[in-house]
């Protein structure tokens, strides 16, 4: 075998170590990549479902009259205290009682939202791209009094699988009012109603 030869068969074997070393070194950027990219969605997608959680928990904590859960789940109604005196605090009426307003959760299956309004306001959309949002509620017994706890379940769907992520909550008003009957007709209109579909 000539020099030539030799030579060539040298520049050869470079080029197919160095094209082996950047395929691979593709194959690595390129699959972390989409590994990151996977990574980032799931993590999204579960901040979506905690940012919805802890938005109803607090107004189911805030409701200071009617809790009910309609529509086979679906819908949750809550009476909540007026925010809309100075500083954000509840405003009072002509009678010294504080003003109450309605506040509704409701999810819609075919747009995968969860909605909320509160009082004669716009809907807002609290949660995007949910398979499935359940309100469910029980009786709590404080005393003799009944008070609601309400159970938000929200599933969504991670790498082709279904998981969800659940929270309750306890009216703070309504469970005030359970331990002391005569307190909530100093914050509140009327008692609360506590309702459900059977």
């Amino acid at each position: 075998m000539t020099r030539r030869g030799v030579v060539l068969l040298e520049v050869l074997m470079a080029v197919a170590v160095l094209v082996g070393a950047l395929s691979i070194a593709q194959f690595a950027f390129f699959g972390g990549g989409r590994a990151y990219m996977r990574a980032r969605a799931r993590l999204d997608t579960i901040a979506s479902c905690r940012a919805a959680l802890a938005r109803a928990q607090a107004d189911v904590r805030r409701a200071a009259g009617r809790v009910e859960v309609t529509d086979d789940g679906a819908v949750l109604k809550l009476t909540v205290l007026d925010r809309s005196g100075p500083g954000g605090l509840p405003s009072a009426g002509a009678d010294g009682r504080f003003r109450e307003t309605p506040l509704t959760y409701r999810f819609d299956a075919a747009a995968r939202r969860l909605l909320r309004r509160e009082g004669t306001g716009a809907e807002e959309t609290v949660g995007r791209d949910l398979p499935d949002v359940v309100f469910s509620q029980r009786v709590l017994d404080i005393g003799a009094v009944k008070c609601p706890v309400v159970t938000l379940r929200v599933t969504a769907v991670l790498d082709g699988r279904p998981f969800g992520i659940e929270a309750s909550a306890v009216p703070r008003l309504i469970a005030g009012w359970a331990a002391n009957p005569a307190w909530v007709f100093t914050t509140t209109g009327s008692p609360y109603e506590f309702k459900v579909d059977q």
